[in-house]
């Protein structure tokens, strides 16, 4: 699966398929060449139902989980018995580097050739990278009160997640 949200936008028109390729180069009959153009996809055809990805598609996309492992990975990677000051903030930083790479990585994942960038896409998984670091707990879990508030971090996560994933990119967007 891409990770480009599908707006349905179509750079090129048409498909010229295995049609037009040339028998001879091929090396098939007559047969073979009306079975196999018989598989060929034919260009898709939009109208305002079934253009883009559906709700559930986009809710996925929109989840930085590259981001979201990276910042698990590196957070794990700092020691326990440190002292709490250091922990926090280490953990800090990673947060930080972490949160500053995802609008890039989203740029680099999201780009097209010949389609426009999907600036939505970028803001929705920038904007849902630090939900979920709360909602797992990161840097804020060393805090006592995130003991005690766990429970709206799961309330946000599920509000954010299901919030943009009814936003539906408008075409050619």
């Amino acid at each position: 699966m891409s990770r480009r949200i599908d707006t349905g936008y179509q750079p090129r028109q048409g498909c010229m398929g295995l049609a037009s390729l040339d028998k001879e180069v091929v090396g098939a009959s007559d047969d073979d060449m009306e079975s196999v153009t018989s598989l060929v996809v034919q260009p898709k055809s939009f109208d305002a139902e079934s253009v883009g990805d559906d709700y559930l598609t986009r809710l996925i996309k929109y989840i930085p989980a590259e981001m979201v492992t990276l910042f698990l990975t590196a957070s794990n990677t700092v020691p326990r018995n440190w002292n709490w000051q250091r922990e926090v903030s280490a953990q800090w930083f990673i947060t930080a580097v972490v949160f500053l790479l995802t609008p890039l990585y989203f740029i680099k994942v999201t780009r097209s050739a010949g389609a426009p960038l999907l600036w939505q896409q970028v803001l929705f998984s920038t904007i849902a990278f630090p939900v979920w670091v709360f909602a797992i707990g990161g840097p804020f879990r060393l805090y006592q009160w995130y003991s005690e508030w766990q429970w709206s971090a799961g309330v946000l996560i599920a509000f954010t997640t299901v919030i943009m994933g009814i936003y539906k990119p408008k075409i050619g967007t």
